[in-house]
């Protein structure tokens, strides 16, 4: 991840999750899974990996939502953002402020 950041991404010691790696963290962890009770994401950044998740698994498939947590107000605007200019569902709502 390191060497990866030291290209792109990397903005002030904080690291944003990469497409490829939020698709490969959804797919690992629903293995065999048709429908998961909800999606949580600890340092949720711009919300990469919960869109990814949504596009990957399906609203319908995730019974309890979509929850994403960040500790800077600006990131979590910026994922608010991420979502209306993407039209994604109203699911993707419950974001905690840490």
């Amino acid at each position: 991840m390191t060497m990866y950041a030291s290209n792109a991404g990397k903005s002030g010691g904080e690291f944003f999750t990469p497409a490829d790696v939020s698709e490969l963290l959804t797919r690992l962890g629903t293995i065999g899974k048709t429908e998961i009770n909800k999606v949580y994401d600890p340092a949720c950044g711009s919300g990469s990996l919960l869109l990814k998740a949504e596009k990957i698994l399906g609203k319908d498939a995730v019974r309890n939502g979509f929850y994403g947590q960040e500790q800077q107000p600006l990131k979590m605007q910026r994922k608010l953002l991420m979502q209306l200019l993407k039209l994604s569902s109203p699911s993707l709502t419950e974001v905690v402020s840490a």
